[in-house]
């Protein structure tokens, strides 16, 4: 019997992430990229954009390169993981570099359309629902909590404005119920740092 590209995706991320863990240094980080998939594809039925959600931090987090995405699955998925994959922070970057290597991010995965926005707010809700098991002992303190905020923020922003300029079309119900869910989410961060 053949493998679905989804159970192949999920395959390959686990053994991809089998080493790693969350912040907290006790999770297995495969369970963050489950939760992420296991959203999207309450979102959408695209296998595709699934198995990409299953492989959105292989390239990133792991010794994995693009063209063995290429070679496993398909260009599409190994495209989609392309938009979500940030670009290596350098030795001793400076602010200005780290700001425009973040730009250069932002500015890919806004270019990336619905697909790539799905699979990215998905990860952003699964990251702001995880912030309170990041505190200061895993090195979530507040800068780096008002921080993350502000890149989810702009993130939103970049994408609503992406919608406007009509170019992708408009967003689904179910895309904007997520960004309003991590939007209420980090509200509630603010709040609770008394900004």
């Amino acid at each position: 019997m053949a493998i679905s590209i989804v159970e192949k995706a999920r395959d390959f991320a686990k053994k991809a992430h089998a080493k790693q863990h969350r912040d907290d240094g006790v999770t297995p980080y495969f369970t963050h990229v489950e939760r992420v998939a296991t959203k999207v594809a309450q979102l959408t039925n695209d296998q595709y954009v699934i198995a990409a959600a299953y492989l959105h931090d292989v390239v990133e987090d792991c010794d994995v390169a693009l063209d063995q995405l290429d070679d496993e699955f398909s260009y599409e998925i190994s495209g989609l993981v392309e938009f979500l994959t940030n670009r290596p922070i350098k030795e001793n970057e400076t602010q200005t570099e780290a700001d425009n290597r973040r730009s250069f991010d932002n500015i890919r995965i806004g270019s990336g359309g619905p697909k790539v926005w799905l699979i990215k707010l998905c990860d952003r809700l699964d990251n702001v629902s995880s912030i309170n098991n990041k505190r200061e002992e895993n090195g979530w303190n507040k800068k780096r909590i008002l921080s993350y905020v502000k890149k989810t923020r702009n993130l939103i922003a970049m994408i609503l404005q992406a919608e406007l300029s009509g170019y992708f079309g408009t967003l689904s119900q179910d895309m904007l119920n997520l960004i309003k869910e991590i939007e209420q989410r980090i509200d509630s961060f603010e709040r609770e740092l008394s900004i």
